[in-house]
C-alpha cells in the first residue's frame, strides 16, 4: 500500500457545510458500566472534537453537515465509529470496549530505546512517508509504541496503547493520530495500517 499518512497531515481540514445542531452524549465501560473520562471524541481528518468529562459526558457543538463519522477512542479501549445521518442521533449513548493486546510468539522488544533503535526508521519512514514534508514531522511520544517482529515470516507489526502525537513543523500543526493496526511485510513489501487522525490547528494548543 502506497499510501502515507503524510497525505492526511498535507491535504488537512476537511471544510464542513453548516448545519445547527452539535451533538451530545455519555461514554461509559461496556465491562464496568462507569463513565470513560478524558475519552476523545471527534470527527476523523478535521479539528472537531472535545474530550469527555469527570462524568463521561460531553457536547460537540461545532455546526456540522450530515452525514458524518464521529469516533470515540480511549486508552485502553477500542475505538468506537459512528455514522450520524441525522440529528435525531444527537443524544448518544456510548459503550467502549477493553482492548486486550494479545502479544503473539514472536520477537517483542522490551526496551523501548532498543525497540526504536531496531524500528523506529523503517516505522516512521512507512508511516509517515519519505519527502520533505515528513522530515518536519515529528511522533513526540515515540516510547508509547510497542513494536513486535516475526522473524520466521519477516513480519514487522505495530502498536500503541496511547494515541500517537504527531508535530507537523512544516505545516504548524499537531495531530492526534489512534492508530488501531500497523503491518509490513520485509518479505513482500506489503504496508497496512489504520487509524483515526483528529487535528489541531496550532502546535500550541493543548490535544485531548
Amino acid at each position: 500500500m502506497e499510501v502515507r499518512l503524510l497525505f492526511i497531515l498535507v491535504v488537512g481540514f476537511n471544510t464542513l457545510l453548516f448545519a445547527q445542531q452539535g451533538i451530545k452524549g455519555s461514554v461509559i465501560s461496556s465491562e464496568t458500566g462507569e463513565p470513560i473520562v478524558g475519552a476523545s471524541v471527534y470527527i476523523s481528518n478535521t479539528s472537531y472534537g472535545v474530550a469527555t468529562d469527570l462524568n463521561g459526558d460531553f457536547i460537540l457543538s461545532e455546526t456540522l453537515e450530515l452525514p458524518f463519522y464521529l469516533n470515540i477512542s480511549a486508552i485502553g479501549y477500542k475505538t468506537e465509529v459512528i455514522h450520524i445521518t441525522t440529528f435525531q442521533d444527537s443524544l448518544l449513548n456510548i459503550s467502549l470496549e477493553s482492548n486486550v493486546v494479545e502479544l503473539n510468539a514472536v520477537t517483542v522488544y522490551g526496551d523501548k530505546e532498543k525497540q526504536w533503535e531496531k524500528f523506529g526508521v523503517d516505522f516512521t519512514k512507512l508511516f509517515i512517508g519519505y519527502s520533505d514534508f515528513a522530515e518536519e514531522c515529528v511522533i513526540e511520544n515515540k516510547e508509547d509504541i510497542i513494536f513486535q517482529y516475526d522473524e520466521e515470516n519477516l513480519r514487522l507489526s505495530a502498536f500503541s496503547k496511547k494515541s500517537l502525537i504527531i508535530k507537523n513543523n512544516a505545516l504548524g500543526y499537531k495531530i492526534t493520530y489512534w492508530l488501531e493496526a500497523f503491518e509490513y511485510s520485509y518479505k513482500t513489501r506489503g504496508l497496512y495500517y489504520e487509524g483515526y487522525p483528529f487535528f489541531k490547528n496550532r502546535i500550541n494548543e493543548k490535544i485531548p
